[in-house]
């Protein structure tokens, strides 16, 4: 079974925090272009809400200028609707999005390759010279906090540490923010605006980037095994950890450090079957675990366990018990 990762309450805090006017009308797919050094505060310390204009809706971001390479905003997109965007920045720039609740699913440089980020987790990214395709579901809704970061107006060190890391466009690291990390970001909104609570507010930041920084570097030197058995089990934990999400073979080959062929290559050789093949088994088993044990409807259990409907649920119930998925429960009871 995956390890849970505990979240810190301060993301329960600041999630509860942020709020919103504007018409929660039916979501619409936009392109925007966000420069943020046209939104900051002009003083550092300064917090200030922001209207996004989408449309006929305005979403109201709070914008906290730190320093002058450092901008925070803390924002949400409410369940009442669908949040569609194409989002472009400028390239000179390096963006940490913290996920406080609720999900989003990122597609950058192309809509192939996608990633859902999920409440506790961090997404660190350069922007390319293609937009950011950002979708937010109307049955999640999410918060977060973006930090935009300016490496030339940071500290030398710190500036060299980024850029090293962030060496392309359109670079994308999923991340887990860990627990100090966590913490460092419960009071970073607070009204305080003096010189004294600037001062810990730019050290939280220093401290977070820190924090991305070694776990950047800590998965790219991860040595994972080359034994086809470990490789596969490796897989099948990240799989497992990652069920409610569309998976590629080339997501999954990129966490574990691996070419796609080989990851392929080890599955028919250890197990027998394709990667997905092993994939859909573990959805299933997992949906009927959940259907028997628990009381929660079809509708949680499917989507929890990667399916795109009840009805797709249903369907492989069909083939495999020869009865629908609600029938089978009730048979079991």
């Amino acid at each position: 079974m995956a390890r849970r990762r505990e979240v810190s309450p301060a993301l329960d805090r600041l999630a509860q925090a942020v709020t919103m006017e504007g018409n929660p009308s039916a979501g619409r797919h936009i392109t925007m272009f966000i420069e943020p050094t046209q939104l900051w505060p002009r003083d550092t310390g300064t917090l200030a809400n922001i209207a996004m204009t989408n449309g006929r809706d305005a979403q109201r971001v709070n914008i906290l200028r730190i320093s002058h390479g450092i901008t925070a905003a803390h924002s949400l997109f409410p369940p009442e609707r669908d949040h569609i965007a194409d989002i472009r920045r400028p390239e000179d720039q390096i963006i940490f999005v913290i996920n406080l609740s609720g999900s989003m699913t990122l597609a950058p440089q192309n809509k192939v390759a996608t990633h859902t980020i999920k409440r506790g987790q961090i997404w660190a990214y350069r922007p390319g010279v293609r937009p950011l395709h950002r979708v937010v579901s109307q049955e999640t809704g999410c918060t977060n906090i973006v930090f935009t970061l300016c490496p030339e107006n940071l500290p030398r060190q710190m500036s060299l540490c980024l850029e090293e890391s962030f060496s392309q466009s359109g670079r994308f690291y999923r991340l887990h923010l860990s627990t100090p990390a966590q913490y460092a970001l419960g009071s970073l909104f607070d009204t305080g605006g003096s010189s004294r609570s600037m001062i810990r507010k730019e050290g939280q930041c220093h401290a977070l980037i820190g924090h991305v920084l070694e776990e950047i570097d800590a998965k790219r030197f991860t040595s994972y095994s080359s034994d086809r058995s470990t490789l596969v089990s490796q897989a099948r934990a990240y799989m497992a950890e990652h069920l409610s999400e569309r998976l590629s073979l080339s997501q999954i080959s990129y966490e574990l450090n691996v070419s796609h062929v080989t990851l392929t290559k080890a599955f028919r050789e250890e197990t027998g079957m394709t990667v997905f093949d092993c994939l859909r088994q573990m959805r299933f088993e997992q949906a009927v675990c959940l259907i028997t044990h628990t009381d929660r409807s079809l509708a949680e259990i499917s989507y929890d366990c990667g399916y795109s409907s009840p009805a797709h649920l249903s369907t492989r119930f069909r083939e495999h018990f020869g009865m629908a998925a609600r029938s089978w429960r009730q048979s079991r009871t």
